[in-house]
């Protein structure tokens, strides 16, 4: 569900709510009969867990799972409302119940609110993250686990998900030829990749997807 309330229909990507009790079983449920049947083949190396993690859900469920996430963080209403300044604007909440995720129609302007909305989706996708490893590494500990990670993408710390990492991987696509400056670029592709070793505390990384031309994603370069 969307910032608008909307619920999202199929396809596209990660339009799925990573707080359902079903998508988690049978989340579990594949991720278990792939570690039963090729976690013990030697062409098998590791696990590369989903694909480029993204995403934020709104339904019901995961208000509630950001309300409990809220209480866990600042235990009283009284320290909420002091850590988010909410008696601005006479923002004051009462109840946590009155408490709802950042949405067009309603709160958006409360800056602490919708840091720890962000704060809160990293916790969501790391421990969904980890509920996908677990029957993997349940099968066979020795394989080492990773998710790929991408440029620019600030909805998640990345820093908190990859503690739940064995190693880090991410997606590189510079667009070269471009508007930018070639050296310019250069030098902001090897600050990212830089960024990337960091994330493990300088052990090493693996690029996981790149491409020496365009995708088809990408404006041509004449």
């Amino acid at each position: 569900m969307g910032r608008d309330r909307v619920p999202a229909l199929h396809g596209g990507r990660h339009n799925h709510c990573m707080s359902s009790p079903v998508y988690r079983e049978k989340t579990l449920q594949i991720n278990t009969l792939l570690a039963e049947r090729y976690s013990s083949h030697p062409a098998v190396l590791g696990w590369h867990i989903s694909n480029e993690y993204g995403g934020e859900c709104h339904c019901d469920l995961c208000q509630n799972r950001f309300r409990d996430w809220l209480k866990a963080r600042y235990q009283t209403l009284e320290n909420l409302n002091q850590a988010w300044w909410s008696t601005f604007w006479s923002h004051t909440y009462t109840d946590w119940s009155q408490i709802e995720s950042p949405a067009p129609q309603g709160e958006m302007s409360i800056h602490g609110l919708n840091l720890d909305w962000h704060r809160f989706n990293t916790a969501q996708v790391t421990d969904f993250c980890r509920h996908e490893i677990a029957p993997l590494k349940a099968a066979n500990a020795s394989l080492p686990v990773t998710t790929n990670f991408m440029e620019y993408f600030y909805d998640y710390d990345y820093w908190q998900l990859a503690e739940a990492l064995d190693f880090i991987s991410w997606d590189s696509y510079p667009m070269w030829h471009r508007d930018k400056d070639e050296t310019a670029l250069a030098c902001y592709t090897a600050m990212y990749h830089d960024m990337m070793r960091s994330l493990k505390g300088g052990k090493p990384f693996v690029l996981m997807e790149s491409t020496p031309g365009a995708t088809n994603w990408q404006r041509p370069a004449n």
